[in-house]
C-alpha cells in the first residue's frame, strides 16, 4: 500500500470552515432578527395598558447580539407628539429605546442574546397585578410576551433588570 501525502490543505480546510461558520451565523441572526421584529410588534399589538403620550411604545426597541456585538436593531416608529413627564423630566421613548440598545445593555460574549425593552423609566409602574413585579427585574410592560418568547426558548429565556 501506497502512502500519499497532501500538503497545502489545511489553510483551504480553514477557510471553508471559516466560510461556512460566517455564513450559518448570518443565517441564525437573520432568523432572529426576524423574529424579534415580529415580537415586538405583538408587544405594542397585545399591551392592555393606555399610552396616553405614545412614548411608552415609542420606547419599545429589540437588538440582536452575537458574541457581544450588536448585529441589528429595531425601534418603533416615533409616534409621540410630547414628550412624556417622569419626575419632572421629560423623557421621549425613541431616545430612551436607542440609548438603551446602543449604550445600556452590554451582552454576554458568547453565543446570541436576543433583547426586548421598553425602554421608558416610568414602565414599571404601569402593572401592577405583574407576578414579576416581586422579583428584581423590570420586564413588566412586555411581561405579556414573555410566556411566548419561554415556549420558544425554552430555559434560556430569561429577565434581566437594567
Amino acid at each position: 500500500m501506497q502512502k500519499t501525502r497532501i500538503t497545502g490543505m489545511s489553510g483551504y480546510l480553514k477557510k471553508v470552515e471559516k466560510d461556512l461558520t460566517e455564513y450559518w451565523v448570518n443565517e441564525q441572526t437573520n432568523r432572529l432578527v426576524e423574529y424579534a421584529k415580529e415580537e415586538l410588534e405583538k408587544m405594542v399589538t397585545t399591551h392592555t395598558f393606555k399610552n396616553r403620550t405614545k412614548n411608552l411604545e415609542d420606547s419599545y426597541a429589540w437588538g440582536v447580539y452575537y458574541k457581544g456585538e450588536l448585529k441589528e436593531s429595531g425601534f418603533r416608529a416615533k409616534s409621540a407628539s410630547k414628550p412624556a413627564k417622569f419626575h419632572g423630566t421629560n423623557i421621549w421613548g425613541n431616545e430612551e429605546a436607542v440609548t438603551f440598545i446602543q449604550n445600556g445593555y452590554t451582552p454576554p460574549s458568547n453565543g446570541w442574546v436576543v433583547v426586548w425593552v421598553a425602554a421608558a423609566p416610568y414602565s414599571v409602574y404601569l402593572d401592577p397585578k405583574s407576578s414579576y413585579q416581586s422579583r428584581s427585574n423590570h420586564f413588566f410592560v412586555i411581561s405579556q410576551r414573555y410566556d411566548a418568547i419561554r415556549q420558544t426558548f425554552g430555559e434560556k429565556a430569561v429577565t434581566f433588570s437594567p
